[in-house]
C-alpha cells in the first residue's frame, strides 16, 4: 500500500508599501480561501525575516493548505481607531510552495486605496533606488526586442 505524504504548507508572504503621506496605527490582511479565513497583523518593525525595520513596508506571513485563489482584504486602522478598507479583491496564489503578494497604499481622489503591485518598494527616493535594477532589466529587454525586430525587418526587405 502506498502511504499518503503530507504536503508542506503554502507560504504566502504579504508586503504592503505605504505612502509617506499616510499614517495608520495598524494594518492587517484577511485572506479567505477554501472556506478558511486568516487575519494577520502586518508589521514594520524588523521582527520577521527579510524585513527592514521602519522602511514603510509592512509585512506578514500566512501558512496553510495550498489554494489557487483567495479573496483578500487589506484593512488600515487610522490614528482615530477607525478601520478603512484599502483593498478587496481576488488574488492568485498558484505556486504550491511560496507566494509573494504586494500592494502600494496611496492617496487617491476617491480616498486611500491599495493598488496591487508585483513587488512592494519603499516610498520616495529609497523606492527609486531599490527599483533601479528592475527598471534597467525591463529597459534592456525592450532594447533587445526592438533590435531583434529591426534585424528581422531588414532581412525581410532584402528578400
Amino acid at each position: 500500500l502506498a502511504t499518503a505524504r503530507a504536503e508542506p504548507p503554502q507560504i504566502i508572504d504579504l508586503r504592503v508599501a505605504v505612502s509617506s503621506a499616510l499614517t495608520y496605527r495598524a494594518l492587517s490582511m484577511e485572506l479567505d480561501a477554501l472556506g478558511e479565513r486568516h487575519r494577520v497583523a502586518l508589521v514594520d518593525d524588523g521582527s520577521l525575516a527579510d524585513d527592514v525595520a521602519w522602511d514603510g513596508i509592512y509585512v506578514g506571513r500566512i501558512e496553510g493548505p495550498w489554494r489557487r485563489y483567495a479573496e483578500a482584504r487589506l484593512i488600515g486602522t487610522t490614528p482615530e481607531g477607525e478601520e478603512e478598507l484599502l483593498f478587496s479583491g481576488l488574488v492568485r496564489t498558484e505556486d504550491r510552495r511560496r507566494v509573494m503578494l504586494g500592494w502600494w497604499v496611496r492617496q487617491l481622489p476617491q480616498g486611500n486605496r491599495a493598488i496591487r503591485t508585483a513587488v512592494a518598494y519603499p516610498d520616495g527616493a529609497a523606492g527609486a533606488v531599490a527599483s533601479a535594477p528592475l527598471v534597467a532589466a525591463f529597459g534592456w529587454g525592450l532594447f533587445t526586442l526592438c533590435y531583434a525586430g529591426w534585424l528581422a525587418w531588414g532581412r525581410d526587405r532584402r528578400g
